[in-house]
Parts: structure tokens; C-alpha cells; sequence
């Protein structure tokens, strides 16, 4: 291929030497109209599984979004583990630590309840993460463990309203 006088176009041999590549990676494949690309086996497993897993992730998720509402969460039995860990607890430190996990705990079943419609959970949840907010500034074990009983008879109560709303 020459370049045709006033083209701004450069022959694949010109365009190889100007930036010192081999001719064969500058010059154009043939291509073949009749048959498509072919598509390895692995590669068209790889896509194929992709798209499966995708789909079964989408479906799967749709009954997990409606079961968030309802009754008890993991989440809850985690915040309700803590609370009894801050109870049993004999060091200051670990107990607070229990505090803090049960706080965080408690605002995530707070923004739980928030996406669920159901406002009064929502506000007794963040009243037991105010209450277990409360904990940090103790001195003592005694302090931490009765502000953990406040907040865990407002976290069942916020349960309460949770059901409620749920409808169960």
C-alpha cells in the first residue's frame, strides 16, 4: 500500500517505521464475512456461568428484601447477644466494647426499620443507641451494665413495634 499524493493517511509500512513497530502488528487482518469470530468453549462457559450466576443473584435477593421486615434478624440476635455479654462481663474495657457493638448494632436495625415503613421501631431503636451512646462515658462496670438493661428493655420494646408492623 503506497499513500496516495495529498492523503493524510499513512501506508501500514510508514506508520511501522515511524514509531519502530513490526509491519505486522500496524498491518490490517483479513477478515472472513462468511464465518463469525469463533468464541472459545471456556470463554463461552465463563459468559454463560456469568449470566446464570447474575440472574440467580437477582432472584435470590427479591425474598431476602421481603423478609427484612419481618420478625427477628440476625442483626437483632447479635444486638441481643451483646447486651448479655455487657451483663456478664467483669472487665470495664471489654464491656465497653460490647456497648459500642451493641450501639452500632441497634443503628443499623434503626435504618432497618426506617426502610421498612416503620417509624416507631425506628425511634425506640435510636433511643437504645442514644442509651448505649451513654455507656462510654462510664467508669464503672455497674454504670455500663445498667445502662445496657435500659437500652435492652427499649430494644425489646422497639422489637415489639417492629411485629407489630410486620403484622406478625
Amino acid at each position: 500500500m503506497q499513500a496516495i499524493a495529498g492523503s493524510t493517511e499513512a501506508s501500514p509500512a510508514a506508520t511501522a517505521a515511524r514509531f519502530a513497530l513490526p509491519r505486522e502488528i500496524i498491518a490490517p487482518m483479513p477478515i472472513d464475512r462468511e464465518r463469525p469470530i469463533p468464541i472459545s468453549v471456556p470463554l463461552y462457559c465463563i459468559l454463560r456461568a456469568g449470566a446464570l450466576l447474575g440472574l440467580a443473584l437477582s432472584t435470590a435477593a427479591l425474598p431476602a428484601r421481603a423478609q427484612s421486615c419481618e420478625g427477628r434478624s440476625n442483626q437483632a440476635q447479635m444486638v441481643q447477644a451483646n447486651f448479655q455479654r455487657v451483663a456478664k462481663e467483669g472487665d470495664l474495657v471489654s464491656a465497653l466494647d460490647y456497648a459500642e457493638r451493641a450501639q452500632r448494632g441497634l443503628e443499623q436495625l434503626a435504618a432497618q426499620a426506617r426502610r421498612c415503613g416503620c417509624e416507631a421501631a425506628q425511634r425506640r431503636f435510636e433511643d437504645a443507641a442514644g442509651e448505649m451512646r451513654r455507656a462510654k462515658a462510664a467508669e464503672s462496670r455497674m454504670v455500663v451494665r445498667e445502662v445496657a438493661t435500659r437500652a435492652a428493655a427499649t430494644f425489646d420494646s422497639a422489637m415489639a413495634e417492629q411485629r407489630k408492623c410486620a403484622g406478625l
